[in-house]
């Protein structure tokens, strides 16, 4: 049984700048948003449980269940629809089975399951009159319910080969009930469906290897959010299509003596009718989204890591990422053959934790981030950095209690870079810098019941 519980009852909203705001001061909050105090209010609960059973040594059953309650209230920085109410209420399950069995003399593993959620939206907007509620502007109910069935199988074959197969089809519905009738009915009812396989070969030529090769899909719909409708005050945007890839991917994986472990892949993915958001001028400070055409991401990702001595591990991660646009135009221009904003080409990660069997713990790690476009059309580019946090903390065990103090530096180095770039933004407010040298604490209570 999972239960949890979060309630967040103020959070500001700076919003994004100009590049010459970030320069004169990059402590400040763009002044819309401080006109019409942006933030948001948070309240949510979570209850889920599993259950899971063998019959024997060849069956398992496994079921899931779940419930969350939300219920959140943001101000945008604008006069139309600037405060919103959302109550949501999203409860799903799942049923698995697996069969394993000898077939050949080989083991053989098989997957089949059933997975249903639905989401119950109830979404109004207000005019938003400088901080304090106005007038009505939109009041519909979003539904969206999802069925989706899979079958995976997995086996060994000759010479080291592992062969693993699956094929999954979901079916998604998303359904909007306008409540608001005095621009008109804008209620809709929008179908995704799709069938997504995916095989993969592995080869181990000894224990400490694995050599691997995969083809897979995925389907990707639209959320409730990014089906906001951009023609009108209120429904779906009916013309966003769901977005679909198919993922070529080769790799290896193993083991080294002295506890060093190593990660390669290498990965093209073609991506058909890619989500990308945008701002219309008329409605700054909100987004949107549209398809892109085709798009192509290759990629390389290496990962290191290695235990020196008990409780000390050291890791490093470099990912470089080619993603580009290949075919994509809109109103405001072509960009076929412009690299995808929001990605940067190269990115290194490196830690050094240490955990000591009296319960102390130790962590710093470092991070580098490229530069990258911010906005399709490749005008906008934000600056490279480098990023360090710190990280220590105690765990004292009281019986089946748990305490843990710990307390962290974040932006150890003090850099100035952007926590958040907000992509295709109108007035140039594409930049939400990030904080500088900041220092946090905390206590963490656990209590283990046993069995």
């Amino acid at each position: 049984m999972v239960v949890n519980a979060v309630d967040s009852p103020k959070a500001d909203d700076p919003g994004g700048l100009t590049r010459e705001q970030v320069r004169r001061d990059r402590r400040q909050a763009s002044p819309n948003n401080l006109l019409f105090d942006a933030g948001e209010e948070l309240d949510q609960q979570k209850l889920g449980l599993v259950y899971r059973r063998s019959f024997g040594e060849k069956h398992e059953i496994s079921a899931r269940n779940y419930h969350v309650l939300r219920d959140l209230d943001n101000s945008l920085p604008f006069v139309d629809g600037g405060s919103v109410e959302l109550d949501r209420f999203f409860a799903g399950g799942g049923l698995q089975y697996t069969y394993t069995n000898s077939v050949f003399g080989t083991q053989a593993w098989l997957v089949a399951g059933l997975d249903v959620d639905a989401q119950r939206d109830g979404r109004r907007r207000f005019d938003n009159l400088f901080g304090n509620r106005g007038a009505l502007t939109l009041d519909q109910d979003e539904d969206v319910t999802a069925y989706g069935v899979y079958v995976q199988s997995r086996g060994q074959l000759p010479w080291n080969l592992e062969l693993s197969g699956g094929v999954r089809y979901d079916r998604v519905t998303f359904q909007v009930d306008d409540h608001f009738l005095a621009d008109g009915d804008q209620s809709d009812r929008i179908h995704f469906d799709q069938l997504s396989p995916a095989v993969a070969l592995v080869w181990s030529p000894i224990a400490e290897l694995n050599v691997y090769a995969s083809v897979s899909t995925s389907f990707e719909t639209p959320t409730t959010t990014e089906l906001a409708n951009p023609f009108g005050t209120g429904g779906f945007n009916s013309g966003l299509d769901s977005q679909k890839a198919i993922n070529y991917e080769v790799g290896l994986k193993g083991l080294m003596p002295g506890r060093l472990r190593y990660d390669v892949a290498l990965f093209h993915v073609q991506v058909d009718d890619e989500l990308v958001p945008f701002e219309e001028p008329a409605q700054p400070e909100r987004s949107f989204f549209r398809n892109a055409g085709r798009s192509t991401r290759n990629g390389l990702e290496m990962s290191l890591g290695v235990e020196p001595l008990p409780g000390l591990v050291t890791e490093l991660a470099y990912t470089y990422s080619d993603f580009t646009y290949g075919r994509y135009q809109t109103p405001s221009g072509v960009f076929d053959g412009n690299q995808i904003p929001g990605i940067p080409r190269n990115q290194l990660f490196g830690e050094i934790s240490y955990q000591h069997p009296s319960g102390f713990f130790a962590a710093w790690d470092v991070l580098y981030v490229d530069d990258f476009f911010a906005d399709d059309a490749n005008t906008v580019r934000t600056g490279a950095y480098w990023l360090s946090n710190l990280r220590v903390g105690h765990r004292f065990r009281l019986g089946r209690f748990a305490i843990t103090p710990f307390a962290g530096v974040n932006n150890l180095l003090d850099r100035e870079y952007n926590g958040n770039v907000r992509i295709n933004a109108t007035q140039d407010r594409y930049f939400e810098p990030a904080p500088d040298r900041n220092f946090y604490g905390g206590l963490c209570f656990r209590y283990d019941f046993g069995g």
